[in-house]
Parts: structure tokens; C-alpha cells; sequence
């Protein structure tokens, strides 16, 4: 009976260990979550010492910001030219053709990216170079050699050449100068010592006289005959300006030439002055108040 007994107790402490240990491992096991219990829920780590915080939020939003926000008030330069962008274009190659930096311009325009122009698109530069300009050979010349101080870029129409006339005044000098199909009437050009000129047309014709007898000049002075002569006497400022001829008038094949381009508010005209070789230039300044000037334009 005693041997019985024994074997009893072990049998119950062998039972209590075994659910003792069962116990435990159920308080122990982890808790398996599925993933529909957690779709729409956020998940917050709980920061601690060396290890970052993160909340990832339940949908989250990916998105793209630009290279360069415009900044709202931001006001494209008013003082500045505008220019249009061509084919081809950056903002790099036009501010390195106006003198700038791509930042200046960027800032200028507001613009959000400088890599996003387009062809057309209206910008402000600081300032504008001259377009380059290709020139075409001219197909008339110039029939004299300019001034090294001078020169007229634009292209001559063809020279004209026609029967002239030279008289030296005291205060000047006058040229008779016959109609032609450039010129139809025949013109009288007065070239005054202060730097102007006049231009009137010829009105005289054989059937009057070449002269009036009864105005005598003083000795070794002449008095202008014909068509210069008739304007001489006739227009009393210009008898007032020249004075008296210092000889007879005489013939040289005369020459005249334009440019072709012209500006509408003024005109040129180069003219041969019959003597020492030299060309003038007889420029018509303006349209509102007549202003004419003559300076030596060349010789030939």
C-alpha cells in the first residue's frame, strides 16, 4: 500500500507541471493580425531613444513640385525692350546675346522654369542688339571717293550727267544745271559760304535777255547772266547773299547722284562742284522748316 501511495503523488505532480507550463505558453503565443484589420488604420511607432519617429499616414499623396515656383507677386520688368523668342532659342543663348544671365532674366520674367520658353513667346531683355545685317553689293557706285571721315552706307541710283554751269559770287557759288530725264526741269543750285544752300528752277529762255543793262557792277566784279541771273535778280536774298561774280560764268560737265534708300525726313543729294575735283553734299534737313546744308563730301 505504501508503494501505491508513492506512485499516486508522483502522478499528481507530474499533472501540475504540465498545466502550469501550458499556461504560460498561452499567455506567451503572439497575436496574428490579418491584413483586412489594419486597411484604413494608422499605424504610430513608438519613439524611442536613437530611433526616429514616423506616421505614416492611411493614403498617402505622391507629388511632383515644380523646378522654380513664381512667386505670387511677382511683376515681369516694365523698363526694359521686349524681344520674341525664335527657333532654336534658350534663355542661355539670349542672355548671352543681350548681355545678361539667365538668373537676371529668369527674375525679370518671372518665369517658374527657364528650360520651358517657346518659339514666340515675348520676354524682357536689358537691351536689344543690332540685327546683323547682310550685305548685298550695291549694283551703281558712287561716281566720286568719299571723305575718310565720311561715307553713305546706302546705294547710289545711277549718275546723272548732264551740261552744267559754275559761277564763284563773293559770297558763294552757283550752279546752272540742264533739265534731264532724272531732273525733267533744269535746276540753279546756290551754294552760300555759311554752310547753305538754295535751289531754284530755271524760268529763263532764249526770248529774254541775258542780262539787265542798267545794273553796273563794280570793277573786277561781274554781273551774272541767263538763268542764274535771272534768279539773282529776282530774288533779292540771294543777290543780298552772293554779292557780285568774281568772273563770267563757264560750262563743265556736271554730275549728280542719290542715294536710294531715303529718309522721309530729310534727302541727300551729291553734286559736282565743277572745280579742284570735289563733290558736295547738299542735304535737305527738314521737311517743316526748309533747312539745307552743304558740306564736301569727296572728290573724284
Amino acid at each position: 500500500m505504501r508503494s501505491w501511495g508513492l506512485i499516486f503523488l508522483l502522478i499528481l505532480t507530474a499533472l501540475a507541471c504540465t498545466l502550469t507550463d501550458s499556461d504560460e505558453a498561452e499567455d506567451t503565443a503572439p497575436t496574428v493580425v490579418t491584413t483586412s484589420q489594419v486597411v484604413g488604420q494608422s499605424l504610430t511607432l513608438t519613439p524611442t531613444i536613437g530611433i526616429s519617429t514616423a506616421t505614416p499616414t492611411s493614403n498617402p499623396t505622391v507629388t511632383s513640385a515644380p523646378l522654380q515656383a513664381t512667386p505670387n507677386n511677382c511683376v515681369p520688368r516694365s523698363d526694359w525692350p521686349i524681344i520674341t523668342v525664335q527657333a532654336g532659342e534658350t534663355l542661355f543663348s539670349i542672355a548671352q546675346r543681350v548681355g545678361s544671365t539667365v538668373d537676371a532674366l529668369q527674375t525679370a520674367n518671372c518665369l517658374a522654369n527657364p528650360n520651358a520658353i517657346r518659339v514666340g513667346q515675348e520676354l524682357r531683355v536689358p537691351s536689344v542688339p543690332p540685327a546683323t545685317v547682310t550685305m548685298i553689293p550695291c549694283v551703281n557706285q558712287w561716281f566720286f571717293t568719299f571723305n575718310t571721315s565720311r561715307t553713305d552706307p546706302r546705294c547710289p541710283v545711277p549718275v546723272d550727267v548732264t551740261d552744267a554751269v559754275g559761277h564763284d559770287f563773293e559770297g558763294g557759288r552757283a550752279y546752272w544745271y540742264k533739265a534731264t530725264a532724272i531732273y525733267p526741269q533744269s535746276l540753279i543750285y546756290i551754294i552760300y559760304n555759311d554752310g547753305t544752300w538754295a535751289v531754284y528752277e530755271d524760268t529763263w529762255n532764249t526770248s529774254m535777255p541775258i542780262d539787265d543793262p542798267s545794273i553796273v557792277p563794280p570793277t573786277g566784279r561781274y554781273q551774272p547772266v541767263r538763268g542764274i541771273g535771272k534768279v539773282w535778280r529776282e530774288q533779292p536774298g540771294v543777290r543780298a547773299k552772293l554779292g557780285w561774280a568774281y568772273e563770267p560764268e563757264y560750262a563743265f560737265r556736271g554730275r549728280r547722284q542719290e542715294p536710294q534708300l531715303l529718309d522721309i525726313n530729310f534727302s541727300d543729294l551729291y553734286i559736282d562742284h565743277g572745280t579742284r575735283n570735289l563733290v558736295l553734299n547738299l542735304r535737305y534737313l527738314s521737311r517743316t522748316t526748309g533747312e539745307r546744308l552743304w558740306t564736301v563730301a569727296g572728290s573724284y
